[in-house]
């Protein structure tokens, strides 16, 4: 909270960006996994995004994401899903070229139909259980659909977390009209399944000049397309990072786990204008 006091803003604007381990694993969840390459997304049409590009690079090389329900005492995992079938690992993308979606029984066969191969349910049937509790406060019976449970994502080649901060610091030097960068680290966000667009809701955010000083940034939300965003990764670093939280869809709000290296970026386009965080009432006491 004191640091947030004294939080500046900046102006909205495309930033080099470097994420640390937990923020990443955030965007992976929100830009690639857990909608994105939901089998009843795409069976439905509502997600077109990676629909029919398993076996094609949709990511650098050298990435591999893991969706695992049977880690031990992970937030997601589970011995069953919903529908009977056992949890199982699933590579979701292995050396960057995708290799599966997240299936239930349902969305295996209509994917089977639709793509004219073999699909087998990957045992990813959860829900919020049977009744969910909607924003009008109304309850509603909700059926379990293919969701991410522990995310893992995997690079090869990292770099030491001292040597992506000077890499994040050369990035900045090398951008025309830019002084500074922006170190993000955690948070949430959510994805628009018809078009990929996703938006980070950052914990916190630090502005990083070319010497590698900081001052922490209020309201600043990041936004981007998973193509053209994953096209701006330059190098991944230690150290790895967990976040843990709620994923919402239309079964409701099941429990996940995401965790993942650093990445430093290119640029990333940051919003800002968003809520004060500070309330009224906290900013006399401080």
């Amino acid at each position: 909270a004191e640091a947030r006091r004294g939080a500046i803003r900046i102006n909205t604007g495309a930033y080099p960006v470097l994420l640390d381990g937990a923020a990443t694993a955030t965007f992976f969840h929100e830009a690639l996994a857990a909608h994105l390459l939901s089998g009843k997304y795409i069976a439905e049409g509502h997600s077109t995004v990676f629909s029919g590009r398993i076996g094609d690079q949709i990511l650098p090389e050298g990435i591999t994401v893991t969706d695992d329900p049977t880690v031990k005492e992970g937030l997601g995992s589970y011995a069953y899903d919903e529908e009977g079938v056992k949890g199982q690992k699933v590579i979701l993308v292995e050396d960057g070229i995708l290799k599966n979606y997240l299936l239930d029984k349902t969305s295996a066969a209509m994917l089977s139909t639709m793509f004219d191969e073999q699909f087998y349910s990957n045992g990813k049937a959860r829900s919020q259980w049977a009744i969910a509790v909607g924003e009008d406060g109304e309850q509603r019976v909700v059926s379990p659909e293919p969701r991410v449970t522990n995310l893992l994502v995997e690079c090869e080649g990292l770099l030491e977390e001292g040597l992506l901060y000077e890499g994040l610091k050369q990035v900045i030097k090398d951008t025309p009209n830019t002084n500074y960068g922006l170190f993000v680290e955690g948070g949430g966000g959510q994805v628009y399944i018809a078009d990929g667009q996703f938006t980070i809701f950052p914990e916190r955010v630090w502005r990083v000049d070319d010497k590698g000083n900081k001052e922490m940034v209020e309201g600043v939300k990041l936004i981007g397309n998973p193509d053209e965003f994953f096209g701006l990764v330059l190098a991944a670093g230690h150290p790895y990072r967990s976040f843990y939280g709620i994923c919402g869809s239309s079964s409701g709000g099941v429990p996940t786990q995401h965790r993942g290296p650093a990445f430093l970026l290119e640029r990333v386009t940051a919003i800002t204008g968003v809520e004060e965080s500070l309330t009224s009432r906290l900013l006399p006491r401080l």
